[in-house]
């Protein structure tokens, strides 16, 4: 016997779009069902006409808790994530403070406590004091963040020696570090060509040469130490179609 059966949808999976009713069994999905094939179920929902799909995550969210609670929060944030379909939800640590220590982001975790509506899993960051990635290790955040431009000097790894020496600190971690690529000298070179402010000079600042650059050196890094990395935040139409024209080139022995 079943605890839910959702009959009529159109279930949505990795192979596509298919037809079929799914039971649920234990909070699980237990079973895929032809339609029209008899099953018995305690609860059954009529979801002909929608499509079925599992809950999405969303790898990249600002739920702005502590201090910039005027844009989003815990509470507000995952109630949107859930009537969007976004089952789990993955808060990226640069908020006010940013969530650069154990403590820091222990105060995350205690803030979060009975106030999200799906599942959420916390970020940390790297900063420049290496020494505090084992007690930020011991908390097992689901990915801790390095930046390598645009942001302030206490978090930048700005060199191709400062980020294998960051990711070095990582040796045998099961974890997962998040790189937001980018090349700090060419949007210093560009601001200091001009200094106009408006949003073309800041577009023009951030060239595909200077994100290229930010990969490249990620994942020379992540090579030379072994370590796991996730390339985030890629934003260039030429960076994405070039990246994918080379992952298609053929390897040799």
């Amino acid at each position: 016997m079943l605890e839910t059966l959702i009959r009529g949808a159109t279930v949505v999976n990795a192979d596509g779009l298919s037809s079929g009713d799914i039971g649920i069994a234990a909070g699980r999905i237990a079973a895929i069902v032809a339609p029209g094939e008899a099953a018995g179920a305690r609860t059954v929902v009529d979801a002909a006409g929608s499509f079925l799909l599992p809950g999405l995550v969303d790898a990249h969210a600002h739920l702005r808790e502590p201090g910039l609670t005027r844009k989003e929060d815990f509470s507000s944030g995952t109630h949107a994530a859930a009537l969007g379909g976004v089952t789990t939800v993955l808060d990226m640590p640069t908020d006010e403070p940013w969530a650069a220590t154990a403590e820091q982001l222990a105060d995350k975790m205690a803030t979060a406590a009975n106030r999200i509506h799906v599942d959420v899993g916390l970020q940390a960051v790297v900063s420049r004091d290496l020494s505090l990635i084992p007690r930020l290790l011991d908390l097992a955040p689901v990915s801790l963040e390095l930046f390598t431009a645009d942001v302030r000097d206490e978090f930048l790894f700005a060199t191709l020696d400062a980020v294998a020496e960051a990711l070095k600190a990582f040796a045998g971690a099961d974890t997962l570090i998040g790189i937001s690529p980018g090349d700090q000298s060419i949007l210093t070179g560009s601001a200091a060509r001009d200094r106009s402010g408006s949003i073309a000079t800041f577009l023009d600042s951030r060239p595909p040469l200077a994100e290229a650059n930010g990969i490249a050196r990620a994942l020379i890094a992540a090579a030379s130490t072994e370590t796991r990395i996730h390339v985030r935040q890629i934003n260039s139409e030429l960076v994405s179609r070039r990246g994918a024209d080379c992952a298609a080139w053929p390897t040799q022995a």
